[in-house]
């Protein structure tokens, strides 16, 4: 609380400056805000309030006693402080957490892309094995097929070679025949001859070379026969020999174009196992480079763990101190409410210093619950005044009309009821949110700064600011859905500090444009209000929308 009021003193803010320009305002607990925000009520409370108060039935004295009253002053300060390191307690221990289950996050993260790196690699071998596989089955199917036609060629070479052979048998038993023909001619020729010489010579003469000529014409007539069947089966080997010439050929051609392509496909395969193994090279670097990450997080998870291990062993000790310093509180608390039953209810006006020290604490403590009763109204709830009044008063007395446990339940169901519509406005303003970057980002002229906002410059302004220059800034602050948060222009006000001094956030982005700029940023929730928000008016998981305005520039102050 000290942090906050003192920057909100330098600053001069008002309630219209966004909380997130105000830096570690987001990280505090919210009752520890609201508690700055009701004490700055408290200081613009008038006279007549303060007089309406003392009319108000919430408005009680204590007993006049000086000493109870100082009693009470100094337990209240007690407990305010207890609640201040209870708070900053509970924030070191969600930080905690949260740092733990990022890293849990993060390793389950790691360990997935391990496995499906690992899946991916067994995936690449198995389809190695497999492409080697077919490798070796068309290379011996390519062996095969040569030694077939290297079997099929000497068969087929070897046929033709008897064919021929035969072919040439035949060509010689029909030269022989012809000449045997030629000879048998010219033998009758000859008879012929005699046969009319010896016709002049006796019958006898005739009648032998007529047998004789009858002997020579019937051995012409079976080689011819012979002949013509030579030539025929002349003319059949040479029509086998020409299919047989021709089958070869095309056979020759049909084993070279399967080669063609064995050897193309055998060149695919293996550019195709190339290109596998550099996968697999590349998938087990990346499952090393993993391994080796997850390794690192391990290790940084273990020392986080150490961390806030030793952070929660201190935080219980100092839970252990606090409970054992409140229950002191309690009964002293309680000799208070006791003293305070038995002191009359006054409602006249203070008239001593004591009675008007009395009456400003009942004044505080009235204003703080009537922050509490606006805090339940943003809930959704609306309490009878009248009754919570009454609780208030058996509440001092420690007389109720209803059992605790009623009490009890009923908070609960409260807080049950409160726990869903802030988990529905988060789950709401997550999606609008997230549609909203979406659509911002692909307008013209926006980009990502590296902090991981969007931006777009809407007036570049002149010059560069400079790291120590003083900077008067006011700001627009909107939720994704258009709905104005602050708006300091209307108000005219602004926050002068260095530039260094800024939140991380506006720092970066007041540094992209010069005097007089303006600029547009889409801030996530991660980098704005986070899981908490700041209700009733920023939900939890809010994307937040500012324009910013440099209105003036200072040169670095001297030291």
């Amino acid at each position: 609380m000290t942090t906050v009021q003192s920057l909100n003193d330098i600053t001069a803010q008002s309630s219209e400056i966004p909380a997130l320009l105000t830096g570690k305002t987001i990280d505090l607990p919210p009752a520890v805000v609201e508690k700055t925000a009701k004490t700055k009520h408290v200081k613009k409370t008038t006279h007549s309030e303060i007089a309406n108060a003392s009319k108000s039935p919430i408005s009680i004295s204590v007993q006049e006693n000086t000493a109870l009253q100082k009693k009470l002053t100094d337990t209240q300060k007690q407990l305010d402080s207890l609640q201040q390191q209870w708070q900053v307690a509970n924030q070191q221990l969600d930080e905690k957490a949260q740092q733990l289950e990022q890293l849990r996050t993060t390793q389950k993260n790691d360990t997935t892309d391990a496995t499906d790196l690992k899946k991916s690699l067994a995936e690449s071998q198995k389809q190695i094995a497999a492409l080697k596989e077919e490798i070796s089955t068309l290379t011996a199917a390519q062996v095969t097929n040569q030694l077939e036609l290297a079997a099929a060629k000497t068969r087929e070479s070897q046929d033709i070679v008897q064919l021929k052979k035969l072919l040439a048998d035949t060509q010689d038993q029909k030269a022989s025949m012809s000449a045997q023909i030629a000879t048998l001619t010219a033998s009758q020729v000859e008879n012929a001859k005699a046969l009319a010489a010896a016709k002049a010579g006796g019958s006898e003469a005739v009648g032998a070379l007529k047998q004789s000529l009858n002997k020579s014409q019937s051995e012409s007539a079976e080689l011819k026969k012979s002949l013509a069947s030579a030539q025929s089966e002349a003319t059949v080997l040479s029509k086998r020999i020409a299919e047989l010439t021709a089958a070869q050929t095309a056979q020759t051609q049909a084993q070279t174009a399967a080669k063609a392509d064995a050897d193309k496909v055998i060149a695919q395969l293996k550019i195709s196992l190339t290109e596998s193994q550099n996968q697999a090279t590349a998938l087990n670097k990346q499952v090393t480079e993993l391994t080796a990450a997850q390794t690192a997080n391990a290790k940084a998870q273990t020392a986080a763990k150490a961390d806030a291990d030793k952070v929660i062993a201190q935080l219980k000790t100092s839970l252990s101190e606090s409970q054992a310093q409140t229950t002191a509180l309690n009964k002293q608390v309680d000799t208070l409410q006791a003293a305070s039953k038995a002191a009359p209810i006054a409602t006249a006006a203070p008239d001593s210093d004591d009675k008007l020290r009395a009456y400003s604490l009942g004044t505080l403590w009235g204003q703080e619950i009537r922050g509490a009763l606006a805090n339940v109204q943003a809930d959704g709830f609306t309490p009878d005044l009248a009754q919570v009044v009454s609780g208030v008063s058996d509440s001092l007395s420690g007389e109720f009309k209803i059992p605790k446990e009623k009490i009890m339940a009923q908070l609960d169901t409260m807080n049950k009821q409160v726990l869903a519509r802030q988990k529905q406005s988060s789950e709401t303003a997550e999606s609008e949110g997230d549609k909203f970057i979406t659509d911002f980002s692909k307008q013209t002229g926006v980009k990502k700064a590296e902090m991981g906002y969007y931006y777009r410059v809407l007036d570049a302004g002149r010059g560069k600011i400079k790291h120590g220059e003083v900077v008067a800034v006011s700001v627009k602050e909107s939720l994704s859905n258009g709905n104005v948060i602050k708006d300091m222009a209307k108000t005219k006000q602004v926050v002068t500090l260095p530039l260094d001094q800024f939140p991380p956030v506006f720092a970066s982005s007041i540094g992209l444009v010069g005097s007089h700029g303006k600029v547009q940023i889409v801030v996530p929730p991660e980098l704005a209000y986070g899981d908490r928000g700041q209700p009733p008016q920023i939900p939890p998981k809010a994307t937040m929308v500012y324009e910013i305005t440099v209105q003036d520039v200072k040169p670095a102050q001297a030291k």
